[in-house]
């Protein structure tokens, strides 16, 4: 098997992919700005890989997942607290940036191979229940 063909291969038909996405959702809205692509964007998908694992497709899922959940429950955290605190509401943007940044930041120090990693373990765990030496 060809590995340099295939990993080339896969490469193209992602970026065709992406390009043809790309093609349909610029037909949608016409015109195309700076603006339609912000930077936290990128440093989201980099937040993402890093705490679900770089290098396995589970990691991004699970980082995804991960993330969506924890933004998720701080919003229904805040809400709540928003008619007694209502400064906590117009700061939700900050908050929610500081968690994101704490949560690469504690992943990267406890847990730095991921999510995906932890799958890995408990998925070998259960895998060799019985005997677990």
């Amino acid at each position: 098997i060809n590995v340099v063909q295939y990993k080339l291969m896969a490469f193209f038909v992602a970026g065709f992919i992406g390009g043809v996405a790309g093609a349909f959702w610029i037909s949608n809205l016409a015109a195309i700005s700076p603006e339609h692509f912000p930077w936290f964007w990128s440093l989201w998908l980099v937040g993402v890989i890093l705490i679900g694992g770089v290098g396995s497709v589970h990691g991004t899922i699970f980082g995804s997942i991960f993330m969506v959940v924890v933004m998720e429950l701080l919003q229904m955290a805040v809400i709540p607290l928003a008619s007694s605190y209502p400064k906590l509401l117009m700061d939700f943007l900050f908050i929610k940036e500081a968690a994101f940044g704490l949560a690469i930041c504690a992943f990267m120090i406890f847990e730095p191979n991921g999510l995906a990693y932890r799958w890995w373990q408990t998925k070998n765990y259960f895998n060799l229940w019985p005997f677990s030496y």
